[in-house]
């Protein structure tokens, strides 16, 4: 889990600030909706006054709201590909590596306890086999060849990271 805390989280941090940012026009265009209605209901009342020039107010009034209306629609075309475009595929991006990162992860881990498996196998073998002929003063070469093989094996795994099987130290050492 703190691997994946530290995976982009500059990437994480621009898909909240985006979704937020959409939430926060949303609510901005909810409230101007309710303006422009209210500004045209105030224009047409104009436009049916009787007094001077309340007729030429409210033509003026509602072709301010129709401007207003059409910055309003382009505005929320624009956030929608701002959505559609940018913040959707990132965060789909954003999941998909965070998947492969776990998955990947998970595997590691795997194969490190596996050649940990086998070094701390293999080094109990050597331990046994060094206990075994420390305590026989003639040694015969068959058991200086296991022991090398033991040790060759070892450093093997332990240089390369390579993964052994059981099966193969336990044939080499019998």
């Amino acid at each position: 889990q703190n691997i994946l805390d530290k995976f982009n989280p500059g990437a994480r941090q621009l898909i909240n600030a985006g979704k937020s940012y959409l939430k926060s026009l949303h609510g901005a265009a909810a409230a101007a909706k309710i303006y422009l209605e209210s500004l045209s209901r105030v224009a047409k009342q104009a436009q049916q006054g009787t007094c001077g020039g309340t007729a030429d107010i409210g033509i003026a009034m509602q072709q301010m709201v129709d401007v207003q209306r059409e910055i309003q629609s382009q505005q929320l075309n624009t956030l929608k590909a701002f959505y559609v475009d940018l913040i959707v595929p990132l965060e789909s991006n954003i999941e998909k590596d965070t998947k492969v990162v776990q998955a990947d992860h998970k595997k590691f881990n795997q194969q490190y306890r596996c050649q940990y498996d086998v070094y701390s196998k293999a080094m109990s073998l050597v331990k046994k086999h060094s206990k075994k002929s420390s305590s026989k003063v003639n040694r015969s070469s068959a058991s200086y060849d296991k022991e090398i093989k033991v040790n060759q094996i070892t450093a093997t795994c332990l240089d390369e990271n390579c993964s052994v099987e059981k099966p193969i130290i336990a044939t080499i050492t019998h």
